[in-house]
């Protein structure tokens, strides 16, 4: 699908989208948002295919494809091929009515910089916005954290800004300024003094945003500073949503490298339960694989499909 297609499925024009302003998180909306929700995965990497859902067998006489067809068979589900390897088959067998597979997509490049911005973008030139980025510009722009992007292909042609949920006790310190990061029943400022401040902060902000010589570049800042602020309430629900579930999932080590993939789901649909986003990139690397192959993509495989 290219952009413009994808334009008229979501409603949208190129004319209309000309005439918004760099970031749509100036119009901040409520946080209940409860429409269609996006996430993506990108596995980055040299991906083999021939060990998950495009399985090959080796043939005699051809060179070798890979090893586990020296002793397996093509695995089956429905009308879906896979590989007897890693989960395969709990996945599979667990998701294959609900799941579209789709084999020989030609990326046009053997480049990984490149791949990743034709996969993501639609195109192989820089620039050109996420289908995530889309999305939540689409459905959900005002909401405080619309757009969740874990690394990996992040351009937005500055249609949404994307955030990054990393770490849970930075993102308590953000939306609880005034709160101790290790004693939260303490406080910095008695709560008189920070309500002080509070009025003050934000008669400064309506002066500076009332002067009539402002840039484009200034009022744009000065209305998404004004739009984050707008927006701590519904942050603080989500806190509290994080709070309440638990301990969350740490990084995996892997036989290379590792993954927090399953961290960042959890954090990705605590957010949109809470109402504050509508779509996000989960990532993990590690398929470029040059030695041990069949080891680390097996655990690769197996930490995707389990997330």
């Amino acid at each position: 699908m290219n952009r413009r297609e994808f334009f008229k499925i979501a409603g949208l024009s190129t004319a209309v989208i000309a005439t918004l302003p760099r970031s749509f998180n100036v119009f901040a909306q409520q946080a209940d948002y409860n429409g269609k929700l996006l996430i993506t995965i990108q596995a980055e990497g040299g991906w083999d295919v021939t060990q998950f859902c495009d399985p090959k067998v080796n043939v005699a006489g051809n060179e070798k494809i890979n090893n586990w067809s020296d002793s397996g068979e093509v695995q089956s589900i429905g009308n879906i091929s896979y590989a007897p390897v890693a989960s395969n088959q709990t996945f599979f067998e667990k998701y294959y009515r609900d799941m579209l597979v789709i084999n020989g997509i030609d990326a046009q490049t053997n480049s990984h910089t490149a791949g990743v911005i034709h996969n993501w973008s639609g195109r192989l030139s820089e620039g050109y916005p996420s289908l995530t980025a889309l999305f939540s510009a689409n459905k959900a722009p005002g909401l405080p954290i619309s757009y969740i992007n874990n690394g990996g292909y992040s351009q937005t042609a500055d249609l949404i800004r994307y955030t990054r949920l990393e770490d849970v006790g930075n993102l308590e310190n953000t939306i609880f300024p005034n709160q101790f990061r290790w004693d939260k029943d303490k406080s910095y400022m008695h709560q008189e003094e920070w309500d002080l401040l509070t009025q003050a902060r934000q008669a400064r902000l309506s002066r500076l945003n009332s002067k009539s010589n402002l840039s484009v570049r200034e009022k744009l800042a000065r209305s998404g500073y004004q739009s984050a602020i707008n927006s701590t309430s519904a942050l603080k629900d989500m806190a509290t949503t994080i709070q309440s579930a638990g301990e969350l999932q740490g990084w995996e080590d892997g036989p290379y490298g590792g993954s927090s993939l399953k961290r960042q789901a959890q954090l990705a649909l605590l957010a949109m339960k809470s109402g504050v986003s509508s779509a996000a990139d989960l990532v993990m690397w590690g398929y470029d694989t040059h030695d041990n192959h069949d080891a680390q993509h097996e655990w690769l495989f197996t930490n995707l499909t389990s997330s």
